[in-house]
């Protein structure tokens, strides 16, 4: 919504929208680890704004509920990963996809570390 107050239009444009665009948002990535154990996950994904790619240690299962199960997570399944308060730190599962067909592996756990999307 444009404003008529000039400062209102400032600081919209110079400190609103700027802390918006660099808010991490969700993200589709690659599981490339399961530890039924401790209920969490290792995450390959790609950083949209920047392109580079980044790992993710300890993600927490998505909590039983809502079509989600965290027994369901398997390594090379396609996830959707949203970030708490918008910081890389706090990683969390929104959705899993199936693993893709083409993607087929008996030794699923010994991916090397940096293969690109699956």
């Amino acid at each position: 919504m444009p404003h008529k107050n000039p400062i209102h239009e400032a600081i919209e444009r110079n400190v609103v929208r700027p802390a918006l665009e660099k808010r991490k948002q969700a993200v589709e990535g690659s599981i490339m680890a399961v530890h039924y154990e401790s209920q969490t996950a290792r995450v390959y994904w790609r950083d949209p704004n920047s392109g580079r790619e980044q790992e993710s240690e300890n993600v927490p299962l998505p909590a039983d509920g809502n079509g989600l199960y965290r027994t369901t997570v398997e390594v090379g399944d396609r996830v959707t990963l949203a970030f708490r308060n918008g910081h890389l730190g706090n990683p969390y599962i929104t959705n899993i996809y199936a693993r893709s067909i083409n993607y087929e592996s008996k030794n699923g756990a010994g991916i090397p570390k940096g293969i690109g999307f699956l």
